[in-house]
């Protein structure tokens, strides 16, 4: 039955309802006008009709405009298959049968022109119902070929009817819309099989012959191949626990359950591949597609050459230029790729049109396209296909394009594109004519959108594309013409990402994101890209990062370094960590090897709802491509041993990068970073070969990520090196946590063995040979296997400076092998480099060895040799191993090291033997537990005089009384230590086996020198020196059991007397005991020989008078009762009471202040030790202020305390002057001494002259401080000779100001040298057309340091004219005028990377004259350095 009951009843009543106006019309018209019954029949049929055309068009008039006006009807769809329209269809059917019976009826209207012109209405109407519900897929063509003829003007073409290549057909039932599904499971769980409809439905009847359709096809019926990731085995795999949470199905990506879903396709003669979907119930449509995206195009050449050379004066007409372009082809494929070659080859921005060419030819069509109407381009190719007998037709529907990003919106608005369909021997294919012949080139990341630029090309791909891989930017608006099973909905292709053509041909896959808007999770995603492991060695990756407004800075950084690259088995992992909230178009590219381009892959929008702290995403490094280890380790034979992932974690900026390295490799690394020149980072890491094994030190400049590159030498070629990987290197500690010292340079970076010098001289080494020292003593060996000649040098380096110490190491050799002992005076990088030639043999001395030494902590005042020391390591001491052994030294300075478990508590002796004699020398001994390592005990020997000594070493025996001989050594030394020797301090009884004393190790302390006294003692509350002034000196606790601080020593006429080291238990009742007990000695004469002398009583003097050195009765109750008065005093009304009497000045009072709400504890200990250092005047303000605050329980302590003040008033005032003193106290004594003036003193007395001393003493301290801060000549030269006459007191400050003072005279002297080379020497620079890369380097940093800018200097046009001038721009006198104080920082550093790695040597070999600038730029540098360096923290001082 061919009508559906609804029409059959609508065209019914649409017949009866005519009849009753009809018949209506006899009855209304006669009572209207009575006129109507006089006129004929023939007549009256005629206003009848009329009347009954009235009501027709009043109902379905109205519903034919909302048809018109309101239902969109896509170009490849046919008016019947609208509902509506086959309402009003079967309405006009029902009027025509009404309108036959009224004519049969009437006979006075029967004529036989009348009923056939109304039998062809309804057979028209009838016939046109059959074949749109018959023949849908005819029906499509013609459909399309009628509205295509309508808006062209042309005449739909005949078909050609050639034989058709066709599949065999398959039935299948359409899927319902609900069964779309898009990342789920297929189908879904719990539907019946075949989408859940039964066929035929249950109770059906059989039809008589018909067969039965087959079951229903899903996309999931195709050969199924498991989803894996496979490549070599030096990458890691994809974590298990990532790779799970990947989605398993997406339909766009045919993927399912985690199987790669390939259709089944058979292959054409013409190489072509094809297979069936169903569309529009049973009837199948078989589909066409090329068998990659990039088809071999030599199976075209003939035919698209002759597209491309077809005469332009046939584009003037279809019907001329259609024949000439198919005339070669003999099949539908070959007229279709002619055609379509023909619209690519067409540039049509460059090509000349007429200006106005016939409307609807092909010149036309051209001319609207190059005036940007690019939508005209599926129109053109339609034409030329109706013109060849082709069947071709409109798809409406949604594209991707270049401007539109992930996250468009695309349901709910309208259809944005247009392409073509064309059948190919009954099978229908994609042919986009627009896209095939338009790409955008986007060359620049900050361009906007409308600055894009276009060019014609042709692009394969768009030329009968696989129907799913063209799906990822083109989504037909009608489902079913996706050409592929279970169409996607919409909303599927909104989501999904979109892939570029290249994508497919090059067979990549989306791994873990399919949505082209990807959220972060804590400020970072990645993003997992599969490629095919043949693909490995050959595929690259490339990136960028941008804004949402296509902005590619962030705050001056390239927003690229927010992504990192890193490969894993069949995945290529992008790490992305946006800077900031946003949302960052991130755009990924890929090529091949040897491929000087990138294409275009995919893109995704990132959405950063929260970003990383900036402290914890810094920019990695500019490298786009490939972070850790890879091919190239694995072609080399090596294996990455500790870090196998990109990123190399740096605490505190240090780490150790390890491979294995079997055979022979050259190595070269270097940092990078783009903040930072790269001549400055390469001397930040640093390598050795140990056996097999290549080991990287790495010592970043700075906190943040920076690049660490890693390569080999290639072949011989000690100039040419390959990439062997790339690291990120990161840092977050704190800047001062770091230690910014580069390594010392040596040769490509490598230290230890010398090849092949070290290997032909037999030599070998064990350890490393980067070597951690923290006390500045250190001892270090080679072995030889024969005798040899040695020598050796010692550099201390920094980035501007190297230093020669070689007088600091002390070398002896024994058999061949050499031992090296060092002293290290100052805390930094050294190199040791080892020379060692064969014994006899004439030549320089060849480097073997060299040492990367880094000291952290040196000794005071440490001098060069010729004194020397040897440690010796013995096994640990037991009461069971008593023998003699016997030790032979080259010098006198001699450690003897004890391993763990060595009994606490030794003693030892120590006596000479001296002609048979036993000379006791014991005080040259001292015991105490190894301070680089407790678990040791170590026993220092000091031996005056070369000979024999014995040591005998015994302790408490817990099962014998007495003491019990653990061993005892017979010492042979070569050479004593003679003037060198001195006695280490006395222990006395408070001493504890577990104390460790550090420094001074001297038992004699020269008077009025500074010491630094430094130790460990464990349960100590609190440590001081006691001096023979009755000065307390509290030392100050560092880490651990740590104690220090600085102590000066009183005058000479404290020689002889006692200094001792006190500890304070921290038990309850504990009391301070002495520890350690040293001597003062005399120091040089100071020109007050009356004030070295001791105190004497006068004929009428008492024992009051003489209180200088006296301990009185107020220090002792502070020293006994000090816990309780920290503990219980409150220090709010003493801080300022003490600045008002100048016992404190107004910096200490405010860090008192600011440290009281915190440690109250902490600062009444330091008013103590300003009570102890001002005396009994502070003592007594203190009682006052704890009167008035009505602290008792200090009162308790402190108020009986009788403070003896002398009756006569000079007494009292030389007693408060002693006091001030001893304090030192700038501001009492001014206060004090005024007074003494007030009162009538004499200047010449002893007390006071010597008051007058201190406070000229004090001033010059400060001249001097001040002048080392200013840097400047006179205020360094006027400081220095006021300090001279205290030069014992201020020796640290007087070395450090004579320093700064010779350096300024260095720089003087350069400029002097500047000043008299001859104008011939400067001559010889001008002469230069283009000069060494030296010479233009050193006269670019000269004249930055004379004030010009980069942009006056960066030509040597620019730099010719102003070494030329003459005048006050002379160079000589500019020179001459330059003061370091007038150079800011920057200039020194733009100047200093200027030089970059440049030497004197290498300079002097191209140009004397651009040397003696050279040295002169050099030291202007270091010297602008020095003063920065102090400006810092001066003003952080002024600002509190």
């Amino acid at each position: 039955m061919v009508f559906e009951t609804f029409h059959v009843a609508v065209a019914a009543s649409s017949c009866a309802i005519w009849l009753a106006v009809f018949r209506l019309s006899h009855k209304l018209f006669p009572w209207l006008s009575p006129s109507y019954r006089g006129i004929s029949k023939n007549r009256r049929h005629v206003v009848d009709d009329s009347f009954k055309a009235v009501v027709y068009g009043c109902f379905a008039g109205p519903i034919a405009w909302y048809a018109y006006i309101c239902v969109e009807i896509p170009p490849e769809a046919v008016w019947l298959d609208v509902p509506l329209v086959r309402f009003l269809s079967a309405l006009y059917m029902g009027s025509i049968l009404a309108q036959l019976i009224v004519t049969i009826g009437y006979p006075y209207a029967s004529t036989t022109d009348f009923i056939l012109y109304k039998m062809h209405h309804a057979v028209s109407l009838y016939s046109t119902y059959i074949g749109a519900k018959v023949t849908p897929c005819s029906a499509m063509g013609s459909g399309s070929s009628s509205r295509a003829a309508k808006q062209t003007n042309v005449q739909p073409a005949p078909s050609s009817h050639q034989p058709v290549y066709s599949p065999v057909p398959q039935y299948a039932q359409p899927v319902p819309q609900q069964q779309m599904y898009y990342l789920q499971q297929w189908p879904p769980p719990g539907t019946p099989p075949h989408g859940g409809q039964q066929w035929p439905p249950p109770g059906t009847p059989p039809h008589g012959g018909q067969a039965t359709p087959p079951p229903p096809i899903q996309w999931t019926d195709g050969d199924r191949c498991p989803r894996v990731l496979d490549g070599p085995d030096y990458l890691p795999s994809v974590p298990d626990d990532v790779a799970d949470s990947w989605k398993l199905t997406c339909r766009m990506c045919s993927l399912h359950m985690n199987d790669e879903i390939t259709q089944r396709k058979q292959t054409t003669p013409e190489g072509m591949l094809t297979y069936t979907v169903q569309r529009h119930g049973h009837v199948p449509m078989h589909v066409i597609h090329t068998p990659k995206p990039y088809s071999d195009k030599t199976a075209f050449t003939e035919l698209d050459n002759h597209a491309i050379k077809a005469p332009t004066h046939l584009n003037n007409d279809f019907n001329r230029l259609v024949p000439y372009l198919v005339q070669p082809a003999r099949t539908e494929l070959q007229k279709v790729r002619v055609l379509f070659r023909w619209v690519s080859a067409q540039n049509v921005s460059n090509m000349p049109l007429p200006d106005q060419p016939a409307e609807n030819t092909p010149d036309w069509y051209l001319k609207q396209i190059q005036r940007k109407k690019t939508y005209l381009y599926p129109v053109l190719f339609l034409n030329l296909c109706r013109h060849a007998g082709l069947m071709c037709s409109y798809v409406r529907g949604y594209a991707k394009s270049a401007r539109l990003f992930p996250g468009t919106k695309y349901v709910g608005t309208d259809p944005m594109g247009t392409w073509t369909v064309v059948r190919i021997d009954g099978c229908w294919g994609f042919v986009d004519s627009h896209w095939g012949s338009f790409s955008v080139i986007d060359d620049d990341d900050d361009k906007e959108l409308e600055d894009l630029q276009s060019q014609i090309a042709i692009d394969e791909f768009y030329f009968l594309p696989n129907p799913l891989h063209y799906l990822s930017s083109h989504c037909p608006a009608d489902p079913s013409w996706q050409l592929i099973d279970n169409p996607i909905p919409l909303s599927d292709f909104e989501a999904h990402v979109k892939c570029n053509q290249r994508f497919f041909a090059h067979q990549l896959r989306l791994l873990s994101h399919h949505n082209g808007l990807v959220e972060t999770t804590d400020g970072t995603v990645d993003i997992y890209i599969g490629y095919r492991p043949e693909d490995e060695n050959g595929i690259q990756f490339y990136y960028n990062l941008k804004t949402r407004e296509e902005r590619s800075r962030w705050r001056g950084i390239k927003l690229d370094r927010f992504v990192t690259q890193q490969r894993k088995k069949g995945a290529a992992v992008f790490t992305i960590t946006p800077p900031e909230k946003g949302k960052f178009l991130f755009e990924l590219f890929f090529g091949l090897k040897g491929q000087t381009y990138f294409h275009y892959a995919c893109e995704y929008m990132i959405l950063c709802s929260q970003a990383l702290p900036s402290e914890e995403n810094d920019p990695v490094p500019a490298w786009k491509g490939i972070w850790g280890p890879g091919k190239m380790v694995v072609e080399k034979g090596m294996v990455a041993v500790s870090h196998k992932s990109p990123y190399v974690e740096c605490p505190n900026g240090k780490a150790e990068v390890v491979f294995s390295s079997p055979g022979k490799h050259n190595f070269l690394a270097k940092l990078y970073e783009t903040s930072m020149d790269e001549t400055h980072l390469k001397r930040y890491v640093a390598h050795e070969i140990i056996d097999d094994e290549v080991k990287f030190y790495v010592n970043l400049p700075k906190a943040g990520k920076h690049g660490l590159g890693i390569f080999t030498q290639d072949g011989n070629d000690e100039n040419a090196y390959s990439l062997l990987c790339n690291y990120i290197t990161q840092c977050q500690a704190d800047e001062s946590s770091i230690n910014e010292q580069p390594f010392p340079a040596v040769p490509r970076g490598r230290f230890g063995p010398v090849l092949p010098d070290f290997e032909e001289l037999g030599l070998s080494a064990t350890g490393s040979a980067f070597v951690e020292c923290e006390t500045g003593e250190l001892q270090l060996s080679l072995k030889g296997s024969h005798a040899l000649t040695y020598s050796h040098e010692l550099f201390w380096e920094t980035l501007n400076e190297k230093v020669n110490m070689s007088e600091y190491v002390q070398r002896q050799v024994v058999d061949g092998s050499v031992e090296f002992l060092l002293r290290l005076p100052r805390i930094g990088m050294y190199r040791l480099a080892v020379y060692a030639n064969e014994a006899g043999r004439k030549g320089a001395p060849r480097n073997v060895y060299n040492y990367c030494i880094n000291c952290t902590g040196t000794q005071l005042d440490v001098k060069p040799f010729p004194g020397a020391s040897a440690t010796f390591a013995e096994p640990t001491l037991s009461h069971e191993d008593a023998e003699e052994r016997f030790i032979q030294s080259e010098h006198g300075d001699i450690k003897i090291v004890f391993g763990k478990g060595t009994p606490k508590g030794i003693e030892h002796k120590l006596v000479c033997l001296l002609d048979g004699e036993e000379v006791d020398v014991s005080p040259y001994a001292f015991i105490q537990d190894n301070p680089d390592n407790e678990e040791e005990t170590v026993v220092h020997l000091r031996l005056k005089e070369a000979g024999k000594y014995k040591l005998s070493l015994s302790t408490k025996d817990p099962d014998q009384e007495g003491r019990t001989v653990l061993s005892s050594y017979v010492i042979q030394t070569m050479k004593g230590m003679e003037e060198d020797c001195t006695e280490f301090p006395e222990k006395l009884l408070g001493w504890c086996s577990d104390y460790q004393m550090h420094e001074p190790l001297s038992r004699f302390l020269r008077a009025k020198e500074t010491f630094t006294f430094r130790g460990c003692f464990p349960r100590a509350a609190e440590v001081a020196v006691m001096l023979p002034t009755s000065e307390w000196i509290q030392l100050k606790k560092g880490e651990g059991d740590d104690w220090e601080e600085v102590v000066t020593m009183p005058g000479n006429k404290y020689a002889g007397q006692l200094v001792t080291v006190n500890v304070l238990p921290d038990t309850e009742d504990g009391d301070y005991t002495e520890v350690l007990g040293y001597v003062v000695e005399k120091g040089e004469d100071t020109g007050h020989e009356e004030d070295d002398q001791a105190p004497r009583l006068e004929a009428d003097d008492t024992e009051e008078d003489l209180f200088e050195g006296q301990v009185e009765e107020y220090q002792m109750v502070l020293r006994q009762h000090r816990r309780t008065i920290a503990d219980q005093m409150n220090p709010e009304k003493v801080i300022p009471r003490f600045e008002e009497n100048h016992f404190i000045d107004e910096e200490e009072a405010l860090e008192l202040t600011e440290q009281l709400p915190t440690n109250p504890n902490e600062v009444n200990k330091q008013l103590l030790n300003v009570v102890q250092r001002e005396g009994e005047d502070a003592f007594v303000t203190l009682r006052d202020v704890m009167k008035e605050t009505g602290q008792d329980k200090v009162m308790e302590v402190i108020q009986d305390v009788v403070i003896v003040v002398p009756e006569n008033k000079f007494d009292k005032l030389r007693k408060k002057l002693a006091e001030a003193i001893l304090a030192k106290n700038k501001g009492r004594l001014e206060q004090i001494m005024a007074e003494c003036r007030e009162q009538g003193m004499e200047e010449d007395d002893d007390v006071y002259k010597e008051a007058q001393r201190t406070l000229e003493l004090i001033e010059a301290r400060q001249g001097l401080k001040k002048a080392i801060k200013t840097r400047q000549r006179d205020q360094l030269q006027a400081a220095i000779k006021a300090a001279k006459p205290f030069k014992n007191e201020l020796r640290k400050q007087l070395v450090e100001a004579e320093d700064i003072l010779d350096k300024i005279k260095r720089l003087e002297k350069l400029r002097h040298a500047i000043m008299a080379m001859n104008q011939a020497t400067i001559a010889e620079i001008k002469t230069y057309n283009n000069p060494p890369p030296a010479v233009y380097k050193v006269m670019m940093a000269t004249f930055l340091l004379l004030g010009n800018t980069m942009a006056q200097v960066n030509d040597w046009v620019s730099l010719l004219a102003l070494i030329g001038k003459t005048g006050k721009q002379s160079l000589k006198r500019r020179v001459k005028n330059c003061e370091p104080a007038n150079i800011s920082p920057e200039t020194a550093t733009e100047a200093k990377l200027c030089l970059g790695d440049l030497s004197l040597d290498g300079v002097r070999d191209q140009s004397s004259g651009a040397a003696t600038f050279y040295v002169w730029s050099v030291g202007t540098i270091s010297e602008v350095e020095e003063m920065a360096l102090n400006k810092p923290k001066e003003n952080t001082k002024a600002t509190s």
